[in-house]
């Protein structure tokens, strides 16, 4: 078994409620597209994200594998080290205001797993539902929608997402986000940029008021375990040999991950976990 962990910040520009799912500016909910921004789109992007915000979480938006093991040995030189995740498809957190999914119930759909490194390239989508794969996911039935949705009555350690983002005091990461942006408003003349600055600025405000302190604050601290196996589709690209061994395109892939430490403000959250991809050594 070829075991892969991974983690990094991902961007994920959503509405939230009570704005519908698909608004694209943000009106009456906590998070908003801010002057001189695309309009939001929930998509959930692994890499190359769209409209950063600066300052936003460190080092930067990038899921990448930390470590590789074979058989649980770890090979501290192996070609997909270093490799980069993306998520295939514009996938989102589909929810729809409770149509699809309640809050923190939604399911990553659609689920097609790409992972480039070392001259490797390994893709595999997930289908929800293997008796009719072409079913939009408001017709799926819920039973089967369940086996990707977020594992019940499981959370994160509060330690472990401090550890991953480097986080600590949320409320401080909040006052020193404020502190850098109002630098930068001093330091600029243009009006788009210091109309989307005061923006941020404010809502960090409010955020940190004690009276409407909420989610946007305690956020940071929850998280969503995603676990099921990839079954589909797969496509395996490694002309030079570069694995060594054969990868298992019909038994599914395992993958657990979660998804935490929300930043409002950057619209960006961090993703750890790992993935199981059966492997034949020649």
């Amino acid at each position: 078994m070829l075991t892969l962990n991974f983690e990094g910040w991902f961007q994920c520009r959503l509405a939230t409620d009570p704005d519908p799912s698909d608004e694209p500016r943000g009106v009456s909910g906590w998070t908003f597209a801010v002057a001189g921004e695309e309009d939001l789109d929930r998509i959930i992007r692994l890499q190359q994200p769209v409209s950063p915000r600066s300052p936003g979480p460190g080092p930067k938006v990038g899921v990448v594998v930390t470590a590789v093991s074979v058989d649980g040995q770890q090979v501290l030189d192996h070609p997909l080290v270093g490799g980069q995740l993306e998520l295939l498809d514009n996938p989102k957190f589909e929810g729809r205001n409770g149509i699809v999914a309640e809050d923190a119930a939604e399911c990553i759909h659609p689920f097609h797993l790409q992972l480039t490194g070392g001259g490797v390239s390994l893709r595999r989508k997930d289908i929800l539902d293997a008796q009719d794969p072409e079913r939009k996911i408001h017709e799926v039935d819920p039973s089967v929608l369940k086996r990707r949705q977020p594992v019940e009555g499981e959370a994160v350690e509060r330690a472990e997402i401090a550890e991953a983002t480097g986080i600590m005091d949320y409320v401080g990461y909040r006052r020193e986000r404020k502190k850098k942006l109002e630098d930068n408003l001093e330091g600029t003349s243009d009006p788009v940029i210091r109309a989307a600055l005061r923006k941020r600025i404010a809502d960090l405000d409010e955020s940190l008021d004690p009276k409407k302190r909420d989610i946007r604050v305690g956020i940071q601290g929850a998280s969503l375990i995603y676990r099921f196996a990839i079954r589909g589709p797969v496509e395996v690209v490694d002309e030079r040999d570069t694995l060594g061994g054969l990868v298992g395109t019909s038994p599914p892939w395992p993958i657990e991950f979660w998804v935490g430490g929300w930043d409002a403000d950057a619209l960006c959250g961090y993703m750890r976990g790992r993935l199981q991809v059966p492997f034949r050594p020649l």
